[in-house]
């Protein structure tokens, strides 16, 4: 019986990061979009970022990706 051949792993599911500006919701975002709109401008550094696992909301500024 031959042995089974290294199975690629699962993909890692998404990391989704949600984005609120002045309490509001403005989206969520796959990491490297976020990434992206961070160094971009799109994201104010007093905008709020959360993400599953985190505590609570963060400030964008305090980011350290």
């Amino acid at each position: 019986k031959p042995a089974p051949s290294a199975a690629t792993p699962p993909p890692q599911p998404a990391v989704v990061v949600s984005v609120a500006r002045n309490g509001q919701n403005i989206g969520n975002f796959d990491l490297q979009t976020f990434r992206q709109n961070i160094t971009t401008g799109v994201f104010l550094p007093t905008d709020h970022y959360w993400t599953q696992g985190m505590a609570g909301w963060e400030l964008v500024a305090n980011y350290k990706g």
